[in-house]
């Protein structure tokens, strides 16, 4: 059975929170390895297997992006399903939704979703400052 995780949006998913400190996100979450993203990287990241963290400067979270389970918002299935509906549920949420060729994504709830097929390949949730400051 796949793993729930529940968003709530800006914030966190289940009871981990965005700028949640590191060491508290790996004892809710267990077993991880750290990496570096890419050579820009500020920080190294955890791999958690369904989930990577990233964390700041301050190893504070900053956002949290899900490639397996399934991730909800209320009572809605946001991942894996495909582009369109994605698209139509967070819509409905935040008006100013933006879909592209390769992504969607919601200022508002800060979330976004990779997906450059007719579905998602993975969606970020991220804390409000998250693309001013990266």
């Amino acid at each position: 059975m796949a793993q729930e995780y529940i968003v709530n949006p800006c914030v966190g998913f289940n009871n981990v929170q965005l700028n949640e400190k590191r060491e508290d996100v790996r004892i809710k979450l267990g077993q991880f390895n750290e990496f570096k993203k890419n050579k820009f990287s500020k920080n190294t990241s955890d791999d958690f297997g369904d989930i990577h963290v990233y964390y700041d400067e301050n190893d504070t979270v900053e956002a949290v992006e899900f490639f397996e389970g399934e991730v909800f918002i209320r009572s809605d299935k946001l991942f894996p399903i495909d582009k369109t509906s994605l698209f139509e549920i967070l819509k409905e949420i935040d008006n100013n939704t933006v879909l592209t060729e390769d992504s969607i994504s919601s200022k508002e709830l800060c979330i976004s979703a990779y997906a450059p097929g007719e579905k998602a390949e993975s969606l970020l949730i991220y804390r409000e400052d998250y693309f001013s400051i990266n």
